[in-house]
C-alpha cells in the first residue's frame, strides 16, 4: 500500500490528531500522563511512572506517576527503603546507558527467585513491567515504566512500541529540557545527590544530614562508621537523634519521609486532554 493511501486511512488520521495534541502540550507538566493515555491505545497498561536517573546513583527521582496515594507504600516507600538496590533495571542503566525498551517479568529474568520479587515486586501484583530507557544527557537517563496486571505484553504491542520509540524520545526529551530550563522549585534541582544532601536541612545538623544521606542509600551503621571514620557507637547516637528530630522510629519510616518530599502528585487522566484513537 502506498504511503498516501496509508496516511488517508481513518485510523491514521485519528492517530495523527493524538500526535498533534501531544506535541502541542509537550512542555506542560501533564505531558507524561497524556503520553501514557495515548500509549494505552496500542499497548495496554495499568500504571506509569516517569523516573530520572543520574548515572552513578541507583536512587531515581520520580518525575510523574499515576499511582494512587493508598498504593504509595508498596510502590515507593518500600522501593526507596531498600528494594531499589536489587532492581533488575539498574543493570541495564549501569552497563549500557543507551536507549532501549526492556521487559521485567518472570520470563525475561529470574524474578521469582530474587529478593527483589519477594520483598517488593510480588506486592505490586504486576504481570509485566515495560521500561523505556531514554538517555537525556551524558550521565543522565529518563525511564518511563509502564506496569501491566493483565498478563505480559504481546509481540505486536512491543513491535508497535519500538516503532514509536523516536516519538516518545522526542516528546520526553523536550519535556525534560524545558523543566531543566525552568528550574521548577518543586522538582529541581534534579540531581538525586542534591536532594539527599538537602533532606532534613531545617532540622538536622550537618553531621546528622551526612549520616541520614548514607542511611537513605542503604548503608548500615558499620558501613557509615567506616565511611566517616567515626565509631559505630557514635553513629548509633546520631541515628537516635535523627529519628527523634524527624519524628520517625525506623529506617523504613525515614525512607517514607524522604519519599514524601520527592513524589509529585499523581497524574489524573482526562480523556478531553488527548484525542482518542480508534485504531484497535
Amino acid at each position: 500500500m502506498a504511503l498516501n493511501q496509508i496516511l488517508s486511512l481513518q485510523e491514521v488520521v485519528n492517530w495523527n490528531m493524538v500526535l498533534a495534541s501531544l506535541f502541542d502540550r509537550q512542555l506542560e507538566n501533564g505531558l507524561p500522563g497524556l503520553l501514557s493515555d495515548a500509549m494505552k491505545q496500542f499497548i495496554e497498561h495499568d500504571t506509569f511512572i516517569l523516573k530520572a536517573y543520574d548515572h552513578g546513583s541507583d536512587l531515581p527521582i520520580i518525575i510523574s506517576h499515576d499511582i494512587p496515594a493508598h498504593r504509595h507504600y508498596q510502590y515507593f516507600e518500600i522501593y526507596f527503603a531498600s528494594a531499589y538496590k536489587d532492581d533488575p533495571l539498574l543493570d541495564k542503566l549501569r552497563y549500557d546507558g543507551t536507549g532501549s525498551v526492556i521487559q521485567i517479568n518472570a520470563s525475561t529474568c529470574s524474578l521469582k527467585n530474587s529478593a527483589y520479587y519477594r520483598t517488593y515486586y510480588e506486592d505490586l501484583h504486576l504481570h509485566d513491567e515495560i521500561d523505556i530507557l531514554l538517555p537525556v544527557a551524558p550521565r543522565q537517563s529518563l525511564v518511563l515504566s509502564i506496569g501491566r496486571r493483565g498478563g505480559v505484553a504481546h509481540e505486536d504491542e512491543l513491535a508497535t512500541l519500538s516503532s514509536v520509540y523516536p516519538l516518545i524520545e522526542c516528546l520526553l526529551k523536550n519535556f525534560w529540557k524545558q523543566r531543566s530550563v525552568k528550574q521548577d522549585a518543586h522538582l529541581m534541582p534534579h540531581s538525586i545527590e542534591t536532594r539527599l544532601a538537602r533532606f532534613g536541612e531545617e532540622l538536622l545538623t550537618v553531621r546528622e544530614r551526612e549520616i541520614t544521606r548514607w542511611m537513605l542509600q542503604g548503608k548500615c551503621t558499620k558501613e557509615i562508621a567506616r565511611l566517616l571514620e567515626i565509631s559505630a557507637q557514635t553513629v548509633k547516637v546520631h541515628r537516635r537523634n535523627i529519628y527523634a528530630k524527624l519524628g520517625v522510629n525506623t529506617e523504613l519510616q525515614l525512607c517514607s519521609r524522604f519519599a514524601a518530599t520527592v513524589l509529585p502528585s499523581p497524574y489524573e487522566g482526562n480523556s478531553k486532554h488527548v484525542a482518542q484513537w480508534s485504531g484497535r
